[in-house]
């Protein structure tokens, strides 16, 4: 029995069928046909359509998947075609772009130039979606604990760690805080100088007496923001070349982002021109083991403390 050859289809007939299922469902209210002839009223022969979108009034989706980008000819031509065929409206689906004179011309025409995304479905397409983000990493800069009783002030000190917190778990009072920052507990999304209070806490004072205090800490948070894309895993639809917009005809699925590479990603500078509209990753790092000294003021005199110096004992 003679062997059945192989049906190899074309990568052109691919990229047309994948732009046929990509306007069946952006056009979902118009029947969707593939490969139709149209009579000419111009030239009253029949015109080729490579998807027509459509019945009486119809949009003409002229695909091109060439190696160079569509020039201001192939652009003429259609504009041509499409007023000979009466045509509604018309789109050239191009797999290797567009030149600048064929965007002005088709704009000039009313003709849509878009690529085809095709990502996790035919994969024919050469252009693929990425979505820009922008991930802020919120940071302890400098934390002061202050502790006073019902109706008084908090003094507050930078310097003295070692009151344990008198609920059995062996804490002392940052370790404390930096519980309820890495569970999660303390709302972080944005930089500056807060206050969080803590009411009627035990602590253990220097004769290892329980006593009831409030306890308020007062903090500097920076974050450390990044600037990155994270490409489709899923994707179909057309982009428009000239209106920098995607139509979707599926849901867009994102690649998972790996924690450990944004570390390489660039960091934000104030020149940066951002998207309006970025994706926001927002992260809290987790505290150190031991309170940061980055910019402590010395209770004692309000300036600023040495690091140096404080890791010394020399805290005046």
């Amino acid at each position: 029995m003679a062997k059945k050859k192989s049906r190899i289809i074309p990568k052109w007939k691919s990229f047309e069928e994948s732009a046929a299922q990509a306007s069946s469902k952006i056009f979902s209210n118009e029947t969707v046909k593939a490969n139709q002839k149209v009579m000419g009223t111009i030239s009253e022969v029949f015109r080729q359509i490579d998807i027509k979108v459509g019945d009486d009034e119809f949009i003409d989706v002229e695909c091109k998947d060439h190696g160079a980008p569509v020039d201001l000819p192939i652009v003429e031509q259609f504009a041509n075609k499409m007023k000979d065929e009466n045509a509604k409206s018309g789109i050239i689906v191009s797999n290797s772009g567009f030149t600048e004179s064929a965007l002005r011309t088709a704009e000039h025409y009313g003709i849509k130039p878009v690529a085809l995304i095709d990502k996790g479905f035919g994969d024919t397409s050469k252009f693929v979606i990425k979505a820009p983000i922008v991930a802020s990493a919120f940071y302890l800069d400098s934390i002061s604990y202050g502790i006073g009783s019902t109706g008084q002030d908090f003094r507050f000190s930078p310097l003295v760690w070692d009151m344990k917190v008198g609920d059995g778990s062996g804490r002392n009072i940052y370790e404390f805080f930096r519980d309820q920052w890495n569970d999660g507990k303390l709302e972080i999304t944005q930089e500056g100088h807060f206050q969080y209070a803590f009411d009627k806490v035990p602590i253990i004072d220097l004769r290892s007496d329980v006593i009831i205090v409030d306890l308020a800490y007062r903090y500097v948070v920076k974050a450390d923001k990044r600037k990155g894309y994270a490409g489709a895993k899923t994707a179909r639809g057309f982009y428009d070349m000239n209106a920098g917009s995607f139509t979707s005809s599926e849901t867009i699925e994102f690649e998972p982002i790996e924690m450990v590479k944004i570390n390489d990603w660039p960091e934000v500078e104030e020149s940066d021109n951002l998207p309006d509209q970025p994706f926001e990753m927002i992260g809290l790092a987790p505290l150190p083991e031991e309170p940061p000294l980055s910019s402590y003021e010395s209770p004692f005199t309000g300036k600023m403390l040495d690091p140096e110096r404080v890791s010394k004992g020399i805290y005046l």
